[in-house]
């Protein structure tokens, strides 16, 4: 027994060594293209022209900066007021300009004056920080932009503040194919382009390991798969905040984007629409019980959903409904529901109750008869997903998880 419990320790700490050494990343070449997206100066920085040479520019809003001296011009020197001065005709303007100054009613520095792209005044600022020169640039009409403005995730939730916007967060590493996919298909669309607009959009890169608290805040170590012995995030994974940052919904792989779907940027633009209500939403998918009936996960609003995927010739999917079974004794039925669903086509309702007899009757069985797998990658068995009172994914892993770590994360969505 003892030598059990040491293996168990052990096989739990490789995991987690696995978990951490994928989110963390190490891949340099990632967190390089990383940090150089979006910037469409090849030098990562700002392309400055003179009054004469930028006024006369056309098509674009202009950003008029008005400095004494190169401390004052390093306000500029952020990543975040970069990449958005890709959208603008950047004009600097020193102090000994006076005719300029004059025209423009400015008599101190630093000042910022952006005009629309007609050349008429929408902000006019004195001495103000990086920070708000970048809220007051995001702010400002690009209605021509033809692709999304990503943003990353300090920047991202400092202008949501400001804003009050609600948040896209788009989690991806750029040589998994569905990511490819999501951004040369869905973040493409001109019309997810156009709604992009109404949020504040920020890319998560999963492959650099500066995010790796970004990744625990929102539960990646809660929500894998595995793959030939390796540990991998569901990815792409979208999660959208509301203005109080408040997680309304989590969509991940082919929620977010599915090749083989008829219309996913119509169910993608369906998602953008309810984040932008400001209301929680959870998942619904169906499945079929023992006796024939079509149920939904929606129909257990209000309770902590355990989800079981497992199959009849699957051993420890016996040992994890002994597990199951202690929760339910720990919390009642009032509190959690149990779904076992089995994910192989070729069992039977006369092989389930003959295997699964002695907890057929303390909860709900049920058929994959609507790919429940499929969505959720059940690439080994089994897999247990856990669900809040709202239907929001709070956990998502396979193999054999053991009551007491279950009940931890019953406590803590509960």
């Amino acid at each position: 027994m003892g030598e059990e419990i040491y293996m168990k320790k052990i096989a739990i700490f490789f995991v987690a060594i696995l978990v951490l050494s994928f989110l963390t990343g190490c891949v340099k070449k990632e967190k390089e293209e990383n940090n150089n997206a979006n910037v469409i100066n090849t030098e990562g920085k700002i392309k400055w022209l003179s009054y004469e040479e930028g006024i006369n520019e056309s098509g674009k809003p202009y950003l008029l900066f008005f400095y004494s001296n190169e401390t004052q011009l390093k306000k500029m020197e952020n990543d975040e007021i970069i990449k958005l001065a890709n959208d603008f005709v950047m004009i600097k303007i020193s102090s000994n300009s006076i005719n300029i100054s004059n025209k423009y009613n400015v008599s101190s520095t630093p000042f910022i004056i952006i005009l629309d792209k007609n050349g008429n005044e929408v902000v006019r600022s004195f001495n103000i920080s990086s920070k708000e020169i970048m809220v007051e640039m995001y702010n400002v009409d690009v209605s021509e932009k033809d692709s999304i403005l990503w943003m990353d995730y300090e920047s991202g939730l400092e202008i949501a503040n400001e804003t009050g916007k609600p948040v896209l967060l788009y989690f991806y590493y750029s040589s998994h194919r569905l990511c490819q996919q999501t951004e040369s298909n869905l973040f493409t669309n001109k019309s997810v382009i156009e709604k992009s607009k109404s949020f504040v959009m920020i890319k998560i890169n999963v492959g650099d390991d500066k995010n790796t608290n970004i990744l625990y805040k929102y539960r990646f170590q809660y929500i894998y798969y595995t793959y030939n012995n390796q540990i991998y995030p569901y990815l792409p994974t979208v999660i959208f905040l509301n203005e109080s940052k408040e997680i309304l919904h989590r969509l991940i792989t082919y929620d977010v984007y599915d090749p083989n779907d008829e219309k996913p940027i119509e169910k993608f633009l369906s998602n953008m629409d309810k984040a932008l209500k400001g209301k929680i939403w959870g998942y619904d998918f169906s499945f079929v019980t023992l006796d024939g009936k079509t149920k939904h996960l929606k129909d257990y609003r209000g309770k902590v959903v355990l989800v079981d995927m497992m199959a009849t010739w699957c051993q420890p999917c016996r040992m994890q409904m002994a597990e199951l079974k202690k929760v339910l004794q720990h919390y009642g039925k009032k509190k959690i529901t149990i779904i076992s669903i089995d994910v192989d086509e070729h069992d039977d309702v006369d092989k389930i109750k003959s295997t699964f007899g002695d907890h057929i009757n303390e909860w709900t069985f049920g058929m994959d008869k609507y790919k429940v797998s499929y969505r959720f990658w059940a690439t080994s068995i089994p897999t247990l997903a856990i669900f809040d009172k709202y239907g929001r994914l709070q956990y998502l892993r396979p193999g054999l998880t053991q009551a007491n770590e279950l009940e931890k994360i019953i406590d803590e969505i509960m």
